[in-house]
């Protein structure tokens, strides 16, 4: 019974840190739409007055912004590595020579 208590103790502490520690992801996935210096105000706004401190996810949103702040299209939205070199891709593929089989 002890043991039950701690597992569930230990899982309540778990959730409730990740929970809170990862508020940033949800500004990003409710954002996907927005410019990149409108998502980095929203999370700015969200942090101005709590604590910046260890777990509360704020370093981990610097990291974020500072990887994606080279990772932008003409219109400033973040674009995904994965995403701009298929479309890399494909423009490659157009304008490729054709191969020495075809006529």
């Amino acid at each position: 019974m002890k043991h039950k208590i701690i597992a569930l103790s230990v899982l309540l502490i778990v959730i409730s840190i990740r929970s809170i520690a990862q508020v940033h992801i949800e500004f990003l996935e409710e954002s996907k739409s927005k410019l990149f210096h409108e998502i980095v105000q929203q999370v700015e706004d969200h942090y101005r007055n709590r604590d910046k401190g260890r777990g509360s996810g704020y370093k981990q949103f610097k990291r974020w912004e500072y990887d994606h702040s080279t990772r932008l299209d003409s219109t400033g939205r973040v674009v995904t590595v994965s995403q701009r070199n298929f479309n890399e891709y494909l423009k490659y593929m157009k304008n490729a020579l054709p191969c020495s089989g075809e006529k």
